[in-house]
């Protein structure tokens, strides 16, 4: 699986995370568990590639290893020919629209508290 960033987010906390107990949970204890609060809600590299049948979690990116430049590069190749022939704002030079709804929709509840991180 492969997933680029095509606008990495500046803000340090992902605002498109849901307010559901488990990860509100995780936001109240991002001190105590700050490995934990990382991987739910920190910021996401500009590229992630991930072996799912021997990781099944996600939790070894492998978009920097050089054993997987080819893949990697045919994976994305192939995605930015997906994203272009379906309009998508990030392939066409559009991608500050989707910035433009998050800034709308801001996070809200336990996502919005963004003290003592």
């Amino acid at each position: 699986m492969q997933v680029p960033g095509f606008l990495p987010d500046t803000s340090g906390v992902r605002g498109d995370t849901d307010g559901g107990p488990a990860k509100t949970r995780i936001w109240e204890n991002r001190v105590r568990f700050p490995e934990l609060f990382q991987q739910a809600f920190g910021k996401r590299p500009d590229e992630e590639l991930y072996a799912v049948k021997e990781d099944p979690y996600n939790l070894k990116n492998l978009a920097g290893d050089s054993k997987y430049a080819e893949i990697r590069s045919r994976l994305s190749e192939r995605l930015n020919r997906y994203r272009t022939a379906t309009g998508d704002p990030r392939a066409t030079g559009k991608g500050d629209l989707l910035d433009a709804v998050m800034r709308k929709y801001p996070a809200l509840g336990s996502n919005s508290d963004t003290a003592g991180r």
